[in-house]
């Protein structure tokens, strides 16, 4: 059988079975991966900020922080949006 029609075969099963697209399932699971990739960021920056108006760091240290917590995050939501 040809990949491509087994590949058609199995989607068709899937939707049959769960009731759902695969498309629609991958959407939706990559959202919910994406948004979580974006809360722990979040989270991360907020303490950051909060460090840095609490000098419990310095201005460049915050910086540093900063951009090691926004290049993982860029890199995950690009492969994310590859998928």
């Amino acid at each position: 059988m040809h990949p491509q029609v087994m590949l058609h075969a199995l989607s068709n099963a899937f939707a049959a079975g769960s009731g759902v697209a695969p498309a629609t399932m991958k959407f939706v699971i990559v959202s919910i991966c994406a948004a979580v990739v974006l809360l722990v960021a979040l989270w991360l920056v907020n303490r950051i900020v909060a460090d840095y108006r609490a000098n419990d760091i310095e201005a460049h240290e915050a910086a540093h922080s900063l951009a090691s917590v926004a290049l993982p995050v860029v890199v995950l939501l690009v492969l994310l949006a590859w998928l």
